[in-house]
């Protein structure tokens, strides 16, 4: 027997730890002259750009994000596996690949042990990845690729007889070690396809063949880095704060309590969809609205944004995972605070927060 593992990845480890599995949003908006053109369903699925991102990060040396739940939609993360999406596609030469696979008339199975099969094995015995296509379905019609599907490839363990057990990540398969797909090399005329997985395999899993897609890395560390986590909600005043550093100071009196909040990500430093000049106060550790005069911090004077990033907030989004909506500007002290809860929190102005002609904020939630 001989087993080949790529050093170092496993899916459970060095995989997104989401699915593939997205609401209706669209993958791209382009601003046009008419208004915003959507381009794209996440709903149908972001697998090749997750399998090329979670090889990225891996041969990078980056860190995969921790979170379990999908990036909200236009987020750093969600734009850059949109990105590597469309990357995944190599137009026009791997969309003419798609097809040429998906022909009805040609023999998958047989074509992937003959010419594919020796160079995915010579990728992984060397240590590296190998980016794949998983052909399932066969079609004549260029709108049925669609129904394909793209992993990558880790490992492999091969018998005597050169039956193969090829091992995979695949995004429909969150921290998944066992996905495979098996067939016998030995044998192209007769050779078949099989996948499985550690859950029940589907019908729509149906696999004819695979073959290597064109992958080249794009550095995702920029990419990452633009997201910082730890913003932390305070249940005493419903105000939102970084809960990184000591020293923070709650309006309702002593320092901010983060006790059943979630972990939050905030934009950072880059252009982005959203509103832009958000600020880190370095005196209470809270957020605040930097362009409008008279915030009031709750150490005192006004909000002081030395040292802080410029943080870009998304709003009035139709947010069905990976966000939570319903945070609200404070006109009052220009900090940012929860409006869901049945108290509006301690303004440091005075009273309780007032989100009056506010956007309905989304914070997405942290890695």
């Amino acid at each position: 027997m001989t087993s080949v593992r790529v050093p170092g990845f496993l899916p459970s480890q060095n995989g997104f730890h989401f699915e593939n599995s997205w609401p209706a949003e669209p993958d791209i908006v382009i601003p046009t002259m008419n208004g915003p053109l959507a381009v794209g369903n996440a709903a149908d699925g972001l697998c090749g750009g997750m399998a090329y991102a979670v090889r990225d990060i891996f041969e990078t040396g980056a860190h995969v994000p921790a979170q379990t739940s999908n990036p909200a939609f236009q987020t750093p993360l969600f734009q850059y596996i949109v990105r590597r999406l469309f990357e995944s596609f190599d137009i026009p030469s791997g969309v003419l690949a798609w097809m040429s696979w998906s022909l009805p008339t040609r023999n998958q199975a047989h074509d992937m042990v003959l010419t594919e099969w020796p160079a995915i094995r010579a990728q992984l015995s060397a240590g590296s990845l190998v980016a794949l296509g998983l052909v399932r379905v066969r079609s004549f019609w260029p709108g049925d690729l669609g129904n394909n599907h793209q992993v990558l490839a880790w490992g492999f363990d091969e018998d005597a007889t050169h039956k193969v057990s090829l091992y995979l990540y695949d995004p429909n398969h969150a921290d998944d070690n066992e996905v495979t797909l098996a067939f016998d090399a030995a044998h192209p005329d007769a050779a078949n396809v099989q996948f499985s997985s550690s859950r029940r395999a589907t019908a729509e899993e149906t696999t004819y063949g695979a073959f290597v897609t064109h992958y080249w890395r794009v550095d995702p560390r920029t990419v990452l880095s633009m997201v910082q986590s730890d913003w932390r909600w305070c249940h005493k005043c419903e105000g939102l704060f970084f809960g990184g550093n000591p020293g923070s100071r709650c309006p309702a009196g002593g320092a901010h309590d983060s006790a059943g909040s979630a972990n939050y990500s905030l934009i950072q430093g880059v252009t982005a969809p959203g509103q832009s000049e958000w600020r880190w106060c370095r005196k209470c550790q809270g957020l605040w609205y930097a362009p409008n005069a008279g915030s009031v911090c709750p150490a005192g004077g006004p909000h002081e944004a030395v040292g802080s990033w410029d943080y870009v907030l998304l709003h009035d989004l139709r947010m069905e995972e990976g966000g939570q909506d319903g945070w609200r500007w404070c006109h009052k002290c220009q900090g940012l605070s929860y409006s869901g809860n049945r108290t509006q929190g301690t303004c440091a102005a005075g009273g309780q927060h007032d989100g009056s002609n506010s956007y309905d904020y989304v914070l997405p939630l942290g890695y």
